[in-house]
């Protein structure tokens, strides 16, 4: 597999249909991320702010509600920005052409299945994150030294295992979701071949991930450093009067962040279904206009 053509490919969709950057904003925030909560109580801060819950109870539910409401509302947009993006990507990828109404529509028209796909692979990681650490954090509970010692062995053991178990959980999700929006394949099924595939080419999709977390993790360094060293004179600014660093840093930083991360959204989804394309296309020489046509697309998909 030609590694390169598929990052130039996918380098080449993401920059010249524009048009597929609002879609890529939300498929880049990663909805699906978890974030914990925790504390000990008994300090006089703690019983300050309990206190100030407990006398705005009515406050506290609101703001409470506001979040999982918004927090739903990105998970749904990010399953169906994935699901226009999967259907734009794999049939760019195809030779073939697309615009935003079809992406539209096809985020539409599978969002259901895709949103399934993305709430089975959260659960899947979540239970498996919490197999390996569920060990651990019960040794830790016991406040005795050496089982706490024992615990952190445990989770220096299993955390590569989960890591690689996890890398391939993410492969197999990527490859469904393809079976599922570009050959109409029901959730099932779309994970049933999207194991094959993974299994049939393990290296390759080994090499593929390890590729895209390389990339992932230089975009990130891409991202902060220029807005660490843009934000330098806000900083100083701000320490004169909050306000000019402030909103001039919100109103020139933000723009450029939000265009960043629309890229490299639309980039990661077009590099997996250039991946796909190539993995799954025919025996022989590929003609790019039928490539992913092996199984045939649903009427109006294209």
């Amino acid at each position: 597999m030609d590694y390169t053509a598929i990052v130039r490919q996918s380098w080449d969709i993401a920059w010249k249909r524009r048009y597929l950057w609002v879609f890529g904003f939300f498929a880049g925030m990663g909805g699906n991320t978890l974030g914990n909560i925790g504390g000990r109580g008994g300090s006089e801060q703690a019983e300050r702010i309990a206190g100030w819950f407990a006398a705005h109870p009515g406050l506290v539910a609101a703001v409470v509600l506001g979040g999982l409401l918004l927090w739903v509302v990105l998970v749904a947009l990010q399953a169906l920005s994935y699901a226009a993006l999967v259907h734009a990507t794999g049939t760019l990828a195809g030779g073939r052409t697309n615009d935003f109404d079809s992406s539209l529509d096809a985020g539409f028209r599978w969002f259901w299945r895709v949103f399934g796909l993305q709430l089975a692979l959260g659960l899947l990681v979540l239970a498996l994150v919490g197999l390996a650490a569920a060990p651990a954090l019960l040794l830790a509970v016991t406040r005795q030294t050496g089982l706490i010692i024992a615990g952190l062995g445990w989770l220096v053991i299993a955390i590569l295992p989960v890591i690689a178990v996890a890398a391939a959980l993410t492969v197999i999700w990527d490859y469904a979701l393809r079976y599922a929006v570009l050959h109409d394949r029901p959730a099932g099924d779309a994970v049933n071949r999207g194991w094959r595939l993974f299994r049939d080419n393990l290296g390759q999709s080994a090499a593929v991930w390890g590729i895209m977390a390389a990339l992932g993790m230089a975009f990130s360094l891409a991202l902060v450093l220029p807005l660490v060293v843009f934000g330098i004179p806000f900083i100083i600014a701000g320490a004169f009067n909050p306000w000019l660093g402030i909103v001039p840093a919100v109103l020139l930083g933000l723009p450029l962040a939000v265009a960043l991360i629309s890229i490299f959204g639309v980039f990661d989804v077009a590099y997996w279904s250039s991946a796909f394309v190539r993995l799954t296309a025919p025996a022989g020489p590929p003609a790019p206009a039928t490539v992913i046509r092996q199984e045939p697309l649903p009427p109006g998909a294209a």
